[in-house]
């Protein structure tokens, strides 16, 4: 998305003269009638708050966009961009760091919308592919920094997620994961993934198991690589 260039005049410095209780009451004013400022605002505002409230505060935004329930067409389909942005942003910058854990979980949660916002969106610009791609990266940053790890529990995490990637946006998760799971979360994964195949024998190449399978070993090809 080409990004929005703000009036020279807008200077931070300059804007900082209005003074924090000037400044406070504009943006409010704002926020009644922009749902982008209003997201950002109450993003913001529980950035302050306990991790706990911080993370119930993005699920509940995710929440949001899902019973909202509509369909963004081309002139619209920005504002879903935006505050999918704005949540993966918040999660990454003001979660993540206090808690990995729960950013890993909400991460997931963003990119199990991946569907619903292709099926409710004319997003021509792939926009959408690219914020879940993005989304997919942090995910395996987040996962990076738990220290207490179970190698299995990560394998069958990927699966579920591999599974219902119905618009094949989710591949580059066994790229990004590919270090924390070793060697031995790539065979893990790639036995569930083919376990899960013989229950389907007439499965092609739409299926993402079936995609991901040659993923797994290419990955997994890569961990043997000698490091130079």
């Amino acid at each position: 998305m080409a990004e929005l260039r703000p009036d020279p005049d807008f200077d931070a410095a300059v804007v900082a003269q209005l003074g924090a209780k000037r400044l406070a009451g504009l943006i409010v004013k704002e926020a009644w009638r922009n749902a982008g400022v209003a997201q950002a605002l109450r993003l913001a505002v529980a950035s302050l708050q306990s991790e706990d409230m911080l993370a119930e505060a993005l699920a509940d935004e995710c929440r949001m966009l899902r019973r909202a329930d509509r369909f963004y067409d081309y002139r619209e389909a920005s504002l879903l961009v935006a505050a999918l942005e704005r949540i993966v942003e918040s999660i990454c910058a003001d979660l993540l760091p206090r808690s990995p854990r729960r950013a890993a979980e909400l991460l997931a949660g963003v990119i199990r919308l991946d569907a619903y916002a292709i099926e409710h969106s004319d997003d021509h610009d792939g926009e959408i592919a690219e914020i879940i791609e993005n989304c997919v990266l942090a995910f395996g940053r987040a996962w990076a920094a738990i220290a207490d790890r179970d190698v299995g529990e990560r394998a069958a995490e990927i699966l579920a997620l591999l599974t219902t990637d119905a618009y094949n946006m989710r591949g580059g998760l066994i790229g990004s994961c590919r270090e924390i799971l070793g060697v031995e979360g790539l065979d893990m994964l790639e036995q569930l993934a083919q376990s899960a195949l013989r229950a389907k024998p007439n499965a092609d190449y739409t299926n993402p198991l079936v995609r991901a399978v040659p993923a797994i070993a290419a990955a997994r090809a890569v961990l043997f690589k000698p490091k130079r």
